[in-house]
């Protein structure tokens, strides 16, 4: 996935490479916005839980890591290898595999956050934010220590995890969302509760469609890393290039897609479609009420 920080280049760069990488830096710039917008329009909404904004923003705040890193190395690439130091491009390189890690590891907080709110929803409002911190930062520094430090991981055991977490992040997410559901629609509750089991609704629609994207983003990581290591020579350069940039482009695509469930969930929308259909629901009963009435007294 890395490999062309690491090849030699001769100065002269393929039209179809500045291209990609014209494409890929326009990418980024949009993928920073993007998450950047979803961070403050989540905590701006006071309806979400603290906890669930921290998390959220843990999520998406690696996304303009990711995307900043990601044009410095490709200006690093275009200049020849000048525009950085030795030093300055380790860091960057380092601070590069940390997002890219960010994406696998921070979705662990945000279904322990969500697993709580929905296992102590008679007293979750209650709930403070220092365990949700404290799991956060251990993340943070665990990633942090495999990047810098270069603890090995084996591949067919990291690939093993990667699937059995796209697994278990699936099947939590759908048992989360039946059990909110049901008790929503079906337990008497006290304001309190049905409250929190409304918030934990509200969340759910939006963390669907993330779910959603970021087994595509697994998949296509599992896809790269077989075509990069088991299909392709990794003495040639030209073709750990293409599968890069084909790659990066596809990644920043999805994680585009990443930003969009919460751009477009509008809570306000889905309150009003609440009214509307009451509303509806509201009209048929007095015309049903109307209609039997007058066949009564014509009978």
């Amino acid at each position: 996935m890395l490999t062309e920080w690491h090849v030699p280049l001769d100065g002269s760069l393929p039209r179809w490479k500045l291209v990609g990488y014209g494409m890929e830096i326009a990418l980024n710039t949009i993928l920073s916005i993007f998450a950047i917008l979803v961070i403050t329009k989540i905590q701006q909404n006071g309806s979400y839980h603290l906890n669930f904004r921290i998390c959220m923003a843990n999520m998406y705040v690696a996304l303009p890591l990711l995307a900043v890193t990601r044009c410095l190395a490709i200006v690093q690439i275009i200049s020849g290898n000048t525009f950085l130091t030795v030093f300055v491009e380790a860091v960057v390189f380092k601070m590069f595999l940390i997002a890219v890690q960010a994406m696998w590891y921070l979705q662990i907080p945000s279904i322990i956050e969500r697993i709580c709110a929905t296992v102590f929803y008679r007293s979750y409002y209650r709930w403070r934010c220092w365990g949700t911190v404290f799991m956060i930062l251990v993340l943070w520094f665990w990633m942090t220590s495999v990047s810098f430090y270069n603890i090995p991981m084996d591949k067919k055991r990291g690939f093993i995890m990667l699937v059995a977490g796209t697994v278990f992040v699936i099947v939590v997410y759908l048992v989360l969302f039946k059990i909110n559901i049901c008790r929503y629609r079906s337990q008497p509750q006290t304001l309190k509760e049905r409250y929190q089991t409304f918030e934990n609704m509200n969340s759910m629609y939006p963390l669907f469609g993330t779910m959603f994207i970021e087994v595509l983003y697994d998949v296509a990581s599992g896809i790269h890393m077989t075509f990069l290591h088991e299909i392709v020579v990794p003495e040639e350069a030209a073709n750990q290039n293409l599968i890069n940039i084909v790659y990066n482009l596809s990644r920043e695509l999805l994680l585009i897609a990443y930003c969009i469930p919460f751009l477009i969930f509008s809570q306000k929308r889905r309150q009003q479609r609440f009214l509307n259909r009451v509303h509806v629901e509201t009209n048929n009963t007095k015309e049903l009420y109307f209609e039997n009435l007058r066949n009564q007294w014509h009978s």
